[in-house]
């Protein structure tokens, strides 16, 4: 038999639907309503997540307070209009004598110092605090990636991750016909990026610097992997995987302003650009291994696909490689001469 979306819902309220499920009788309900009932349900286990997470937090609150480790700062509510910005108030009006204010609100840690009853106090987020109990021996080195990670998977944005972080990400990764099998924490990462260009906190070109310097590093850790692995598939796959976070085009939303018809084509030059240099590969068989990468995946594609870019990058190239040679050649009549 056939049942409806309201007879379902009431079927639910009372009991019925259990029993029939348990009967013999066949019974059909429609597949949106199918699909509306997986969706409360997983909605169910987040919402139960949630609550234990927060009773977590209560608990451990609960604990520090009562031993004396965590202290309470006092504020008159009632002298606050707005109450998100209870903690401004708390923090600027309190002259608790602190060492630092831990916050990973943007409003707040913009600031290098804010000024308090006690005097400039500086700011350091949650990311800052992970690396000072590292140092002081509190977290060591494999818990601290953990929870690093655990704060990526929960969309903590502005997480950069060590070389030797990294190395240990991909030294566990398993490839598959030069394709990267994305584990948990690489699917954490790319997430983590979407995150940030949808965040609205990015504003270019305002943080031009910290995205230019993001794409540097990662760059620069794409070429040394392949210093890194002899196994040329796994050295593909990563770069692949790589150079498909390293797009600077996929950024365009962050502008404030226009970003103007040439904006893709200069985009798509630096990112190429970027890795035209190998000099930081230093064995010669993996450096041609690394440079047939580079023909094969990046700039056979660009040549078929934006044969104007093709040729910039080629006249860029080439003026590179006549600068690098001039002043090889101005270095080596210095010495002639000396």
């Amino acid at each position: 038999m056939y049942i409806d979306r309201l007879t379902c819902q009431t079927f639910l309220r009372i009991g019925i639907l259990s029993i029939l499920g348990e009967s013999t009788l066949k019974c059909y309900i429609s597949d949106s309503h199918n699909i509306e009932n997986q969706n409360l349900i997983s909605f169910e286990e987040t919402n139960n997540k949630v609550i234990s997470e927060l009773d977590y937090i209560r608990r451990t609150l609960n604990k520090y307070i009562i031993n004396g480790k965590i202290k309470l700062t006092a504020i008159n509510y009632k002298e606050v209009f707005d109450e998100s910005n209870v903690s401004c108030v708390e923090i600027v009006t309190s002259s608790t004598p602190i060492d630092a204010i831990v916050t990973d609100e943007r409003f707040l840690n913009k600031f290098k110092n804010i000024k308090t009853g006690f005097g400039d106090v500086p700011t350091i987020t949650t990311w800052d605090l992970l690396h000072i109990l590292h140092y002081k021996n509190i977290l060591n080195d494999r818990d601290l990636f953990a929870t690093k990670i655990n704060l990526i998977n929960r969309g903590y944005i502005f997480c950069k991750l060590s070389k030797n972080e990294l190395d240990r990400i991909f030294d566990a990764s398993i490839n598959n016909n030069d394709r990267l099998v994305e584990s948990a924490e690489l699917k954490a990462i790319r997430q983590n990026m979407v995150l940030i260009k949808s965040s609205e906190f990015i504003e270019l070109p305002r943080d031009a610097e910290w995205l230019i310097n993001l794409m540097t590093f990662l760059s620069h850790y794409l070429k040394s992997i392949w210093n890194r692995y002899e196994d040329d598939s796994k050295c593909k796959s990563i770069s692949n995987w790589i150079y498909h976070i390293i797009d600077y085009k996929t950024w365009a939303e962050c502008y404030t302003n226009q970003v103007g018809e040439g904006f893709a084509q200069n985009a798509d030059m630096l990112r190429v650009n970027s890795l035209l240099h190998s000099h930081d590969i230093t064995c010669i068989e993996r450096k041609k291994s690394y440079q047939n990468w580079l023909t094969t995946e990046v700039l056979d594609n660009v040549k078929h696909s934006n044969p104007n870019l093709y040729r910039e990058i080629l006249n860029s190239a080439k003026h590179m490689t006549f600068e690098g040679a001039s002043k090889i050649s101005e270095k080596v009549e210095g010495d002639f001469h000396e």
